[in-house]
């Protein structure tokens, strides 16, 4: 058995439970200082307290200095209880990004005051939230190893004090526990997954089995040395499980020192196969990152961008190869040419028909080196022009070229038959109705004809 798998299946058994649920409609994340994280619903914020509404404690009051972020999806957790900044900053579904100072949170919308317009006050959308991280001067980390932490089960976490037990009503009763940020909870027996006393459990980890190995790993001090090789296995061993957060979690916490460009393409391959594209472009990003001379960079991302459908990425990335002379081709057994051909299928799937006919232009004037792809590049410029219309329109100017040539060099020769005659050389002005008929000027040839016979 691998060192990784037996390292997984050691803390295994005590993980199982603690991955957090996604949240329903209408619910968001709440994460706190202490590491606990609280999902609900009817949220509202003022300058003292966060109130929310839970399914397992009722609606909690929480302070709000206890406040570290809110997100809309459990997949910014790691980017909620890791922000240190000096400012509120609000990351919309868009891409969009605000920062100044949180007002307040009312009716589903967010009150703030930014930077750039300090005398308005903006407001934002839960609906349109994908997170939010209040300022702090340090991440979020948990302190109180005499609490007891109580795992819900929809995978939220609250620590406190164990207060006692309510035994009413009668038959059911409810726990009581004290957190650090708001008043005491009760909840009953089938809202919780377990109880852990937090001095002595320490398997327990809130992010999972991914959180434990890191842990493990990193505590060794040389997270960012021979694991490098371990990373990629551990990863895939996590998707295979069907656990894509866990996999999302070793990869963010290993691109903070992770060198190793191989190890990044293999990560990206990985998540590529489990069709996680956005997550094998940031691997793949990394392995450009660390080694922008190495071809497989550049071909990764391509070959994802095109699955994705975001040919205009596409292009640019192979425009980028194309363009840097420190990418040895020869070296990896392709060429130029097999380059420019897929760049020329990416533009036309985008219409941008000229750049792709100049790329094929390029490969079929190219040195004859690979003879198969110069007559597939010819082919494919050929159709292009016939779909684009332009053969007909290329043949109608030969024509009419043509014409007007053979229009000159048929009166020409007309005028030396007649000289001839006149020198009375009548053999020679034969030769030439011999040559206009020979070069299909039939008509001229026939003129030529009458003048000898007169």
């Amino acid at each position: 058995m691998t060192s990784g798998k037996v390292i997984r299946n050691i803390v295994l058994s005590a993980l199982l439970a603690l991955v957090p649920l996604a949240a329903r409609p209408g619910e968001v994340h709440v994460y706190l200082t202490n590491e606990d994280h609280i999902t609900g619903g009817e949220l509202s914020l003022d300058d003292q307290t966060l109130s929310l509404l839970t399914t397992h404690c009722g609606r909690i009051l929480i302070e709000r200095a206890a406040v570290k972020g809110i997100s809309t999806d459990p997949d910014h957790a790691e980017d909620v209880l890791l922000f240190i900044g000096e400012s509120d900053v609000v990351h919309n579904l868009n891409g969009d990004r605000l920062s100044g100072k949180v007002l307040g949170i009312k009716d589903g919308v967010i009150s703030m005051q930014t930077f750039f317009a300090q005398d308005k006050t903006l407001q934002v959308k839960i609906e349109q939230l994908d997170y939010l991280v209040f300022a702090a001067s340090k991440k979020a980390e948990w302190t109180s190893p005499d609490d007891v932490r109580v795992i819900f089960a929809n995978g939220d976490v609250i620590s406190g004090k164990m207060a006692g037990f309510q035994p009413s009503p009668p038959g059911q009763g409810q726990f009581v526990l004290d957190p650090p940020y708001c008043d005491k909870v009760l909840f009953d027996a089938g809202a919780f997954r377990s109880l852990h006393n937090a001095r002595q459990s320490k398997e327990f980890l809130p992010w999972g089995i991914a959180q434990g190995l890191m842990d493990l790993l990193e505590k060794s001090g040389e997270a960012a040395g021979i694991y490098g090789q371990v990373y990629p296995s551990l990863l895939k061993s996590l998707l295979k499980d069907g656990d894509k957060r866990g996999a999302l979690l070793i990869f963010k916490r290993i691109s903070r020192y992770l060198n190793d460009q191989y190890a990044f393409q293999r990560i990206g391959d990985e998540f590529a196969a489990n069709n996680m594209f956005d997550a094998a472009i940031q691997a793949y990003d990394k392995m450009l990152e660390k080694s922008p001379t190495y071809y497989y960079s550049y071909t990764k991302l391509f070959d994802v961008y095109v699955r994705m459908g975001r040919d205009s990425e596409a292009a640019e990335i192979y425009e980028r190869l194309l363009s840097n002379p420190a990418v040895n081709l020869d070296g990896y057994g392709t060429s130029l040419n097999k380059i420019r051909m897929d760049l020329s299928d990416t533009y036309v799937r985008l219409k941008e028909f000229d750049k792709a006919a100049e790329h094929l232009r390029r490969v079929v004037v190219a040195p004859p080196e690979q003879e198969d792809i110069r007559r597939n590049a010819l082919v494919k410029l050929i159709n292009l022009f016939r779909e684009q219309g332009k053969i007909d329109s290329l043949t109608a100017r030969y024509k009419a070229e043509l014409s007007e040539k053979n229009k000159i060099l048929g009166q020409s020769y007309l005028e030396m038959v007649r000289i001839y005659l006149e020198e009375g050389k009548i053999m020679k002005a034969k030769t030439y109705v011999q040559r206009l008929q020979e070069l299909g000027l039939t008509e001229y040839a026939e003129k030529a004809r009458q003048l000898i016979k007169e």
